[in-house]
Formats: structure tokens, C-alpha cells, sequence
């Protein structure tokens, strides 16, 4: 589950509707690039709308340089891509 790292003084539903806010803001047919941190990024699969399902099937953690990618089908957001290393898309 995403936990807030030791030390951080941050409120997780305010980076979990910060994420929410952030992709609604994404127009239909954008392409957007986002480099975030292991920290925040491990809250951005409560964007498919089931953050328990997604982490029984993956790692919440991410890699230095790790990529992971959301993609909204019209449906909703879907994560196809969960820390894979960057060169996988060169």
C-alpha cells in the first residue's frame, strides 16, 4: 500500500486528489510526460479506481528511472507500463 516515506509531513488524500486533479486537467488525445518521485508516484494508481488490485499484482515501488504509464482509454485510467527501466522505449 502507499504509505508516506518516514519523515514526510504530507496528508496522503491530498496527494492521492492532488493526482485525481492532475489528470483530470490531461486533455482527450494529450500526451504528457511527468517526472515525480518513488514517494508520490506510489499514490498515483488510485487513479484506475482499484489501488487495492493493483498492488496484489505489482511492486508500489518505484526505481530510480523507473517509468510507469497511465493511459485513459475513455473508460478510465489504466497503468499498462509499472517501473520498467527507461531504455525499453528507446
Amino acid at each position: 500500500k502507499a504509505v508516506v516515506p518516514q519523515g514526510w509531513k504530507v496528508d496522503p488524500e491530498k496527494i492521492v486528489s492532488a493526482w485525481k486533479a492532475f489528470a483530470d486537467s490531461i486533455a482527450d488525445g494529450e500526451t504528457v510526460l511527468l517526472v515525480s518521485s518513488n514517494g508520490i508516484i506510489r499514490f498515483a494508481p488510485y487513479l484506475t479506481g482499484d489501488y487495492d488490485g493493483f498492488c496484489q499484482t505489482h511492486d508500489i515501488k518505484v526505481a530510480t528511472g523507473g517509468v510507469c504509464v497511465f493511459e485513459n482509454g475513455g473508460d478510465g485510467w489504466t497503468c499498462s507500463e509499472w517501473n520498467v527501466k527507461a531504455f525499453k522505449f528507446v
